[in-house]
């Protein structure tokens, strides 16, 4: 019996004890997943503000200089609202004059209004606000009279004097819809308030009546007194994140009840605590059992010697006994670790549940508007790692011949388009293997070559390249990028590598683009150590050129890199998830030839299944496949025991953009390859796997995205693909593919041409059609591909492409044949 208490205590002791520390571990993960989203709440709205802060500022810039008047700022920002739903804020906008009277505003009736007595007309009178000014919320004195937060800014005179002040009535009520998409829980809560404590909105859950003020959230009063500044605090009802507002006097906290979040933690310890008992019971049991036979041994052991055989099987028996209770406690183990794992991995699971209709809405206008921005959201996203330090060049040896041979193959269909000639020159002299950072170089060039190419009608781009050795150890390199272009006025010239400048206003209208792309470039080189400066004449080009200092590198590195021969790699287990046939076919023959054992999986389920129940050294993961798609498979395998949750995984995707690539790595993929597959890097990365070292990430510096080859012209085939399958598979494998995929590609447009009026569907068959015939080598059906995937995700119409389609269907069937790469019986 009292052996049974001591188990109970210290069952109970140990229970406790991870109990505790579980409990921890629960409220520092819901802690940190509501800091996250407060710190997204807090991105959005200081975007949004910021945006507005950066038109006005440019129009009252304007004012300050001379340039425009108050009228013609407050015409111009009228005319900046009607072009982006971003400004929508300025459509309510009033200018005031000096004395705070209301002079120029979209209502009528609002001209004349005294608004002298605002504080925010105070504080620009006084000067005591400068740039952007968020007031308190108040009731507009203009009609409609409805709750407002009034957003103001100093409007100066070249002379430095007050000449009026312009506000906007912002409503907070978009903000209450954003904070609502956020939430992922029912409890939760969303608020945005001052350093004061007045509550300027709270998610749309909580505040259904926008006419109606808003009602403060309980837990606003517990966190208030709590003292906490900063931060995450758990109050006695609620758990409380906090972030600030960059670059404003608001913040957002989001709280969700305590009770609410500790509910699986409680639920687990009812768990711990059934099996506390349990084993208790068992224990108690078996001492007792123990001591009965301790106490027959010392009977056996006082009878004569005759009864020794006795005492013997006593003692046996009690030596089974000691094993059973090993045995019981093992098996208790087991059970008490099962549960909890289950239990830990079905929260996981919750997280990743099916989303409800009207946040399924929320994702596809977020997707369909993200895909519209994503080109200018790549560049800001770029500059912005540059203002926050974080962006770090890499130091690797590499040949700046073949950075040129890549920009060659990235730039020339762009030129062929446009029928531009691009020439290379790199000096003789050069070294050849340098140390630095070849991505972003890369992207330097491209950078440049691609303005060169945007703005030049006739001639073309030259690109000289010469070089400087400084020691045994340095060189200096300079670049050259010449076009026959538009040119660019000597006036400009001096503010062109700001950001979101261009050569005047008409340019991003007729050529498109940010402004960022060469304020990108400038802090490249900069940070590189190096300048970089323009020489133009207007209709006669410009040369953009810039100087960075290299190292000089070790040319045996570059050369193993170089000449890995695929045949020396040893024989891996290999688990393929593919769902289109053509591609398994290429994958297959292409591995198999080189001794690889290959098995296939034809969605994400089957691939989780196998990876479960089999061992390989190696996963090539497609992210886009039927049932499963290969980042849930991802995050599933994962999970699993090793060593089958530990096996590297290579993502396949036909979508280059950062994003995607930083969602695969997010799930748990070793390392992401794009579609069409370059086998140079696939059977590099076979060969890292093969000699026991780590899979390399792919560089944290994103690669510069490539201009896409036109839809309408180039290059029917991508011949030096199809020259390498051929070497890869051999001639007859290489017919059966390009037959096979051609007729993959027929079915696939057909398809389309059912969908060409539902765009959301038109998605999923276009990406197969551009994954797998770029893969192949037929480069302008895939381009095409590509290009109908694009308007499909932003709801155009595609008529057009299928049309296009139907033609370069044919033009590339007759060119297979022509070049006798189909079999005889097509």
């Amino acid at each position: 019996m009292l052996s049974g208490l001591l188990t109970l205590l210290l069952c109970t002791m140990i229970a406790w004890s991870f109990l505790a520390w579980d409990r921890t571990q629960t409220l520092n993960a819901a802690t940190k997943e509501l800091a996250a989203a407060s710190q997204t709440v807090a991105g959005t709205v200081r975007r949004t503000l910021g945006t507005l802060d950066l038109v006005v500022s440019l129009a009252l810039d304007d004012l300050e200089a001379g340039q425009l008047d108050r009228k013609g700022v407050y015409e111009w920002l009228r005319r900046q609202a009607a072009k982006d739903e971003q400004l929508d804020a300025l459509r309510t906008m009033v200018v005031l004059d000096a004395n705070g009277v209301a002079q120029l505003s979209q209502v009528p009736e609002a001209v004349g209004y005294d608004l002298s007595d605002r504080d925010y007309v105070r504080a620009h009178r006084e000067r005591r606000g400068l740039g952007m000014v968020i007031g308190t919320p108040v009731i507009s004195r203009i009609p409609p009279h409805r709750r407002i937060v009034p957003i103001s800014w100093a409007m100066l005179l070249p002379s430095g004097e007050v000449d009026g002040v312009l506000t906007v009535a912002a409503s907070w009520r978009l903000y209450a819809q954003v904070f609502a998409g956020l939430l992922t829980r029912p409890g939760q809560t969303l608020a945005l308030l001052d350093s004061t404590g007045t509550l300027y909105a709270v998610d749309a859950k909580h505040w259904p009546d926008a006419e109606e003020e808003p009602q403060r959230p309980a837990a606003l009063g517990e966190w208030a007194g709590s003292g906490a500044l900063a931060g995450q605090v758990v109050t006695a009802n609620h758990l409380v994140a906090w972030v600030a507002v960059r670059g404003t006097d608001l913040q957002v906290v989001m709280s969700e009840p305590l009770g609410q979040v500790l509910r699986p933690w409680w639920q687990r310890v009812f768990l711990a605590s059934f099996m506390v008992g349990i084993i208790s019971l068992g224990m108690g049991f078996l001492s007792w059992l123990r001591q009965r036979n301790a106490y027959a041994l010392r009977q056996a052991a006082e009878l004569a010697e005759a009864h020794a055989t006795e005492a013997k099987a006593a003692q046996a028996k009690a030596e089974e006994g000691e094993r059973a209770k090993a045995q019981f406690l093992a098996a208790m183990s087991h059970e008490i670790r099962t549960p909890m794992t289950g239990v830990l991995g079905m929260a996981d699971l919750l997280a990743d549940e099916p989303l409800q209709p009207r946040q399924q809405a929320y994702v596809r206008a977020i997707r369909t508007s993200g895909q519209h921005l994503l080109s200018v959201i790549n560049d800001i996203l770029d500059f912005s790692r540059f203002g926050s330090g974080a962006v770090t060049l890499e130091e690797v040896d590499f040949s700046v011949g073949e950075i040129l041979e890549q920009v060659r193959s990235i730039m020339t269909p762009q030129a062929t388009e446009r029928g531009l000639k691009l020439s290379f020159d790199l000096d003789e002299h050069s070294p050849p293997v340098v140390r630095g950072d070849p991505t972003r170089l890369r992207q330097i060039l491209v950078n440049l070559i691609g303005n060169g190419l945007k703005f030049t009608r006739k001639g073309g781009v030259d690109v000289t390249i010469r070089c400087e050795i400084v020691d045994d150890k340095k060189v200096w390199f300079r670049f050259e990028v010449a076009d026959t272009g538009i040119g660019i006025p000597k006036e400009r010239q001096a503010s062109l590598f700001q950001p979101f400048v261009q050569a005047d206003q008409s340019t991003a209208r007729k050529y498109g683009g940010t402004g960022l792309g060469l304020a990108i470039c400038r802090q490249l080189v900069a940070a590189m150590g190096g300048e970089i400066g323009i020489q133009s004449t207007p209709g006669q080009g410009s040369v953009f050129s810039f100087q960075i200092p290299l190292q000089i590198g070790d040319v045996v590195i570059v050369k193993e890199r170089a000449v890995l021969d695929p045949a020396v790699i040893r024989p891996l287990q290999v688990l393929i998830a593919e769902d289109v046939e053509v591609n398994r076919d290429l994958l297959d023959a292409t591995l198999t030839r080189h001794g690889h054992a290959v098995t296939f999986a034809e969605d994400g389920e089957q691939a989780v299944t196998m990876a479960s129940e089999h061992s390989f050294d190696v996963i090539l993961m497609d992210v886009q496949m039927p049932v499963m798609d290969g980042i849930e498979a991802t995050r599933r395998i994962r999970v699993l025991p090793p060593p089958a949750g530990s096996v590297p995984i290579v993502g396949l995707t036909a979508n280059v953009m950062e994003a995607e690539r930083q969602r695969c790595l997010s799930a748990g993929m070793n390392k992401v390859l794009t579609k069409p597959v370059a086998w140079e890097d696939l059977f590099q990365t076979l060969a890292g796997i093969a000699t026991g070292k780590a899979v390399p990430e792919v560089a944290a510096t994103p690669a510069p995205a490539q201009p896409p080859v036109p839809a309408s012209g180039g290059e029917l085939l991508d011949l030096a693909r199809i020259e390498k399958m051929r070497t890869l598979a051999g001639p007859s494998k290489l017919v059966q593919f390009l037959q096979n995929a051609l007729s993959l590609a027929e079915q696939l447009a057909a398809e389309m041409e059912e969908l060409k009026s539902q765009p959301a569907e038109l998605v999923k068959p276009a990406h197969r059609l551009a994954g797998t015939t770029l893969s192949m080598g037929l480069l302008r059906i895939g381009t095409l591909g590509r290009e109908i995937e694009h308007r499909a995700l932003e709801g155009q119409k595609v008529g057009d492409l299928l049309t296009l389609l139907n033609q370069t269907l044919a033009a590339t069937k007759e060119e297979l044949g022509r070049l006798q790469l189909l079999s005889t019986g097509d």
